[in-house]
């Protein structure tokens, strides 16, 4: 379900990308299905279960640390190595996926250029948006809706991340 959802919501961003700029094109549209079913889903669903193991784990170290303590360093953790990991597997993956369905060759060097020059823009682009949501979702959201509420806010990130991908 978590595959389908993501790629859905994926869809979702490049369509409302696509509107924005009076482009179309169904290619694209499938490149971002695909990441989102196969990148975004598995990655963010094993991805928040580290984060919440680590909250456990800080709870029960400190038991008497402050909940929003505890949430500020969980955000701290996303938005560090979680949010330098997925943006390089995004810049890849996105990559990747646009030769298999283009047809062209999968060069390497290539690969690590664009990771080279758009980590700059999608890491500025992922910390204005999800320090603030990923506080709100693990002080207020209770475990078993976070994955949803991520999903919502994903719908207008995976635009940002459409627009960029695309420039």
């Amino acid at each position: 379900m978590t595959m389908l959802l993501s790629s859905f919501v994926a869809i979702v961003g490049d369509v409302l990308s696509q509107a924005l700029t009076g482009s179309r094109d169904f290619r694209r549209v499938s490149i971002f299905a695909l990441l989102g079913g196969l990148f975004f889903g598995p990655v963010l669903h094993y991805w928040y279960g580290v984060i919440g193991r680590f909250g456990g784990q800080l709870q029960k170290k400190y038991p008497t640390m402050p909940k929003v303590v505890r949430v500020l360093c969980q955000v701290g953790l996303n938005q560090s190595v979680g949010a330098v990991l997925i943006n390089v597997g995004f810049i890849f993956s996105f990559y990747a996926l646009t030769c298999l369905v283009r047809g062209t060759p999968f060069m390497l060097s290539t690969a690590s250029q664009l990771v080279k020059s758009k980590m700059g823009t999608s890491l500025r682009a992922n910390w204005s948006v999800w320090p603030l949501a990923s506080f709100l979702n693990f002080l207020l959201v209770p475990a078993q809706y976070r994955v949803l509420f991520t999903q919502c806010v994903a719908a207008l990130y995976n635009m940002l991340l459409s627009l960029i991908a695309n420039s």
